[in-house]
């Protein structure tokens, strides 16, 4: 009997260590750089004190670690039915479809949480891209897809910029980043230090433009400005080493906002005085919480984070597609829309893959009531 215990617990040990060899493949990668690699550009911020980034707003400690405890547990004690969609989310799949609005012409194509396609004024611009299963350092763990990408990365158009919000794993993934770097000729603009991580991954140092609050750069007549978010970064244990930013893109004839992650700020009322008005807005709605209200905006706050930057249509990112918080699936874009109506807003809420215009009204369609 002493025997077959052993047995026994040898075999669990070496099933366990398996399975954690399979949860750790590619993390060590995905980490992205040291502290030490990031500092030197982070120095030359004045928001950066004492090794870190600060908001300008401070966030609570207990926010954040609330959220990055989420991060690690949540697919495992949260596993409520109604975080997930009970049927398919809806998808308008893309293939080799052209986008092709032109100059003079502004159109969104939203891929799921923070990823859209952005055609203003002739340019193209894609944001916080991530294609892979699971936003997460490891191919086994962590929150996965509940849609597939609507869209290829072989489909996309050639593009002109491709931006980045911050270093989550759900906003800056490894795998979408080095194959947009073979596919692709467009520079990557980030906040500062996340070069570093893009660097660590083999991408050439001409392909990286890194900006701190309010610097911008210039693709031909497009103007990327780099600007403030409520936030925080970190892919491991270092918190912080990477600023995090939103993303005023200004056309010759247009203008969108992208809040990339964000708690609510007194930024925004700024940010539409100095760059707005904003013909669309691309606003985070999901993963919202009592216990991290100072990081992630609940759709009250994104249609208030609207009318203070001066905003036109608003489409709201950051939920469907990835479960990341207790709130039921739905629950975003059902309170957007009531606090929208309220403040006489006007929304478009696509599909996965789904391609809206401002310029261009219409009924909505309640496609995730199918879904829920």
């Amino acid at each position: 009997m002493r025997g077959a215990l052993r047995l026994a617990a040898g075999t669990a040990s070496l099933v366990a260590g398996g399975w954690v060899l399979r949860a750790l493949h590619g993390a060590p990668a995905a980490l992205g750089a040291q502290p030490a690699d990031i500092r030197a550009v982070a120095e030359r911020s004045p928001n950066f004190h004492d090794g870190v980034f600060v908001n300008l707003e401070p966030a609570s400690q207990f926010s954040i670690d609330r959220e990055e405890q989420r991060n690690v547990v949540w697919e495992v004690i949260g596993a409520r039915a109604a975080t997930r969609p009970p049927a398919d989310i809806p998808l308008v799949t893309v293939h080799a479809r052209a986008f092709d609005a032109g100059a003079g012409q502004i159109a969104v194509s939203w891929f799921g949480h923070s990823t859209a396609l952005l055609e203003i004024d002739g340019y193209r611009v894609l944001t916080d891209p991530v294609w892979s299963d699971r936003c997460s350092p490891s191919d086994v763990v962590g929150p996965g897809r509940m849609h597939p990408p609507p869209v290829s990365l072989d489909a996309l158009p050639a593009l002109d910029a491709i931006v980045v919000s911050h270093d989550h794993y759900d906003h800056l993934d490894i795998d979408t980043v080095v194959a947009l770097a073979r596919s692709q000729r467009a520079p990557f603009v980030v906040p500062l230090g996340v070069g570093a991580h893009l660097r660590d991954w083999g991408i050439p140092d001409g392909r990286i433009i890194e900006l701190d609050w309010n610097e911008h750069t210039r693709v031909e007549e497009l103007n990327l400005i780099c600007t403030p978010a409520r936030h925080f970064s970190g892919r491991f244990l270092n918190r912080n080493c990477t600023l995090w930013g939103s993303w005023a893109i200004v056309g010759p004839e247009h203008r969108a906002y992208f809040g990339g992650d964000t708690g609510y700020t007194k930024s925004f009322a700024e940010i539409g005085a100095a760059h707005g008005p904003f013909d669309v807005t691309l606003l985070p709605i999901g993963a919202y919480s009592r216990s991290w209200p100072d990081i992630h905006m609940n759709p009250e706050e994104a249609v208030q984070a609207h009318v203070d930057v001066n905003g036109g249509l608003l489409v709201p990112i950051h939920w469907c597609t990835f479960r990341l918080a207790p709130h039921p699936w739905g629950e975003p874009v059902e309170r957007l829309l009531a606090a929208a109506d309220a403040a006489h807003v006007y929304v478009a809420v696509p599909r996965p893959g789904e391609r809206v215009c401002p310029t261009v009204t219409g009924d909505l369609d309640p496609w995730w009531r199918a879904a829920i």
